[in-house]
Order: structure tokens, then C-alpha cells, then sequence
């Protein structure tokens, strides 16, 4: 099916939770390599396990007394909330910061430009920037990030106090240099990539996860049926 909307100039955007019962911090990344390597993907987004306050999870886990975060910013799908049976929450989140700079790592954003050969290539590229940015300078899930983060100095948590002005605007001044120095080098990597992924040579490029003859020989996937 991903094949096929791939083949019809589709470009696929899937959601990946992580946090589950069974998972380990070497299964998770074991996954995510799996995804990368057999799946025709452009965008994966990560998120966490999360009983949302208000749901069932939410009620069977206070009934069962697990242990849960009272600090309500904590239930935004991007930070673990509960008590895992194999993880401590920072190995959760070791986990669930990893998935996604392996998953838009330098390496991989050039194996997803190297395989569309179509006019989404242009535009797969402008959402790597909105993407590698959340991830690799905000540290934020994309969908809780824009472009640029306007941070108010009287607009933070209550658990935190009100800066002075000349700190906050010291602070902010380098927070933005910061952010333009970083996006800019950031711009220019992927318009390296973009063009390097233009290349006549790259036309032919192949791999396992747009050549299902290669999983099917490998044993990955089973061969369809014929018809009758």
C-alpha cells in the first residue's frame, strides 16, 4: 500500500508511539531502523504513551494505582508521564529523543530525497527544515513548534520565576543569534542535500524499502498470491 501511494506522488506522514509495555530502549531503536530500512516513509512522528487526562488509560491506570505525573504540562504526547515496567523515564526519554535524530539524521534525510524522483522532492525538503529544527535545536516535537518560539518574559510556567529585564533580553539576544546561526547552517545542509539528491547519477537509486523484490528475497515480506 505505501508503495503504491508512493508510486501515485504521495508523500506519507505516520505517527509511532513509543512507550509501550514490551518495549526497551534497543527495541525501540531496533525499530526505528526497521522503519528507516523497509518502509518508503518521508515523515515519521513520535510520540509518547500517554493516558490523557479525562480517558479510560487515564482512569484504569489511577485505579490500578499506577504512578503518574501530576504536572499536567507533562501530558503533551512528548514527555513520559507514568511509571514504565522496563524503562526508567529517563531511559523513555533517551529513547524517544533518539528515535527521532536517527530517524531525520543527515544520513537518513539524504536516503529520503535520494528516493523520490518526482516534484515532492522540492517540497519534502522545505519540511525536513521545520522538522530537523524542532528536533535538533528546540529539542520539540515539530507539531509543538513552529518556526521561531516566542518566549515572553513574564510568559513563563508558574514554577518558574519572572526573570530581570537585562537578563532576559541577554539571554533571549544569544537564544536568537543562536537559532538564526544554527537554522541557517541547517538551511544550507539541506539545500546541499536537495541538489546532491538532483543529480542524474541519483535517478537509478534503489533500496529495500522502494524495491519489494529485494524484501520479498530476503524473506522480510511474503510474495502475493497469484490471481486465480
Amino acid at each position: 500500500m505505501l508503495q503504491v501511494w508512493r508510486d501515485a506522488g504521495v508523500v506519507t506522514h505516520v505517527g509511532y508511539i513509543i512507550g509501550f509495555p514490551g518495549d526497551t530502549y534497543d527495541s525501540i531503536m531496533r525499530d526505528v531502523e526497521r522503519l528507516k530500512n523497509e518502509l518508503p516513509i518521508e515523515f515519521f512522528e513520535f510520540f509518547m504513551m500517554t493516558p490523557l487526562p479525562g480517558s479510560q488509560d487515564h482512569l484504569d491506570n489511577y485505579l490500578k494505582g499506577v504512578p503518574m505525573s501530576k504536572d499536567m504540562n507533562e501530558y503533551d504526547t512528548a514527555h513520559p508521564c507514568m511509571e514504565h515496567p522496563k524503562m526508567s523515564r529517563d531511559e523513555l526519554m533517551r529513547a524517544y529523543r533518539d528515535a527521532w535524530k536517527s530517524f531525520y539524521s543527515h544520513r537518513h534525510v539524504e536516503t529520503i530525497l535520494n528516493r523520490r524522483k518526482d516534484r515532492r522532492r522540492k517540497n519534502i525538503a522545505r519540511h525536513m527544515i521545520w522538522f530537523r529544527n524542532a528536533v535538533f535545536i528546540e529539542g520539540l516535537h515539530p507539531f509543538l513548534f513552529g518556526l521561531f518560539r516566542i518566549k515572553g518574559r513574564k510568559r513563563r510556567s508558574p514554577k518558574f520565576r519572572t526573570e530581570s529585564i537585562p537578563i532576559y533580553y541577554y539571554r533571549r539576544t544569544w537564544d536568537i543569534v543562536s537559532w538564526l546561526v544554527r537554522t541557517l547552517l541547517m538551511f544550507i545542509e539541506l539545500r546541499y542535500l536537495y541538489y546532491k539528491a538532483n543529480r542524474d547519477k541519483n535517478n537509478d537509486y534503489m533500496d529495500m524499502a522502494i524495491t519489494p523484490e529485494l524484501l520479498i528475497k530476503k524473506g522480510i515480506i511474503a510474495e502475493e498470491p497469484a490471481s486465480p
